[in-house]
């Protein structure tokens, strides 16, 4: 399962508890809303950092009304993008749920076995099974 923005929570846990008393429908539409909420959300703080951090390097002195305000504004902008990605993430969920059960299908994470992904400390970025 894939983890919701690298914290390690199970996005599908939500929506697969009691999957087979709900409709394929009712489940796709909850998974939705679901991404485009987390995204929005997102998105909108993400603005806000970034309109903090603009503010400093001009400057000025940041406050959290100035920067909510500018997200606020952008609010158009940040849903459309976050209906981009919460499209291009089912897509992709859907996708690794096709490839699942085919033989040598690896997570879309690991990198391939041959590669040295190594930092300046010499340990993998991506620690895989059989590196371990």
């Amino acid at each position: 399962m894939p983890k919701a923005f690298g914290y390690g929570l199970d996005s599908f846990s939500f929506f697969t508890f009691g999957k087979e008393h709900v409709s394929n429908a009712v489940y796709w539409g909850c998974l939705v809303a679901y991404y485009r909420v987390s995204f929005s959300l997102r998105y909108f703080i993400q603005a806000m950092v970034i309109e903090t951090a603009r503010m400093r390097f001009a400057g000025e002195n940041p406050t959290f009304s100035r920067t909510f305000n500018v997200a606020v504004k952008k609010l158009d902008k940040i849903m459309v993008l976050a209906v981009i990605a919460s499209v291009v993430s089912i897509i992709a969920q859907l996708l690794r749920q096709r490839g699942a059960g085919k033989q040598g299908a690896r997570p879309c994470y690991q990198p391939p076995r041959n590669a040295s992904w190594r930092g300046l400390d010499g340990r993998l970025f991506f620690p895989t099974s059989h590196s371990l």
